[in-house]
C-alpha cells in the first residue's frame, strides 16, 4: 500500500479503503485512480479479478464497504453520491445514491436489514466542517 504523492505534475495514486469478505477471501482495495480494485486472497498472483468503477476518489476520505451478505459494494465518492455495485456483476453500472450536498466519504451497511445503508459528507463553511448523515432505505433493486 502506498500514499498519493505529487512528482513534478505526476499524481501516484493511493488506496483509500480496504475491504474484506466474510470469508477472508476477497479484499476490495478502493483507489485514488477512481477505481476499487478486488483481488483474491486465496489465489496467488499480483493481478485483481476485477475492477469496479464510474465514481471518482480523489481523496482520501472516501471509502467502501460490503454489505452483510458480501452481494453488493457501497462506497463514497467526490462526486457528491453514492454508488452501489452488485460484486457478482462489476462491469454493471452502479446504482446511485443521490441528495448529498458534498463529497461522501464514510459508507456503512445496517447489520440487521441489508436493504439500508448510511452515508456521510463533509461541508466546509466557515472554517468549520459540518458532517452530515443520510440514511437511505431500501437500496435494493
Amino acid at each position: 500500500i502506498y500514499n498519493t504523492f505529487i512528482l513534478k505534475d505526476v499524481l501516484i495514486p493511493g488506496f483509500s479503503s480496504l475491504v474484506l469478505d466474510s470469508n477472508h477471501s476477497s479484499l476490495f482495495a478502493s483507489c485514488t485512480d477512481d477505481k476499487i480494485y478486488m483481488y483474491s486472497c486465496t489465489a496467488l498472483g499480483q493481478e485483481p479479478v476485477c475492477t469496479f468503477a464510474g465514481h471518482m476518489n480523489s481523496t482520501f476520505y472516501v471509502k467502501a464497504a460490503l454489505s452483510p451478505d458480501d452481494m453488493y459494494l457501497l462506497s463514497g465518492s467526490s462526486k457528491n453520491d453514492a454508488f452501489i455495485w452488485r460484486v457478482s456483476d462489476p462491469t454493471a453500472p452502479p446504482t446511485l445514491l443521490k441528495g448529498h450536498l458534498g463529497e461522501v466519504t464514510s459508507v456503512a451497511w445496517c447489520p440487521s436489514d441489508q436493504g439500508k445503508v448510511c452515508s456521510c459528507w463533509t461541508i466546509k463553511k466557515m472554517d468549520k466542517n459540518i458532517i452530515y448523515l443520510k440514511h437511505n432505505s431500501k437500496v435494493r433493486n
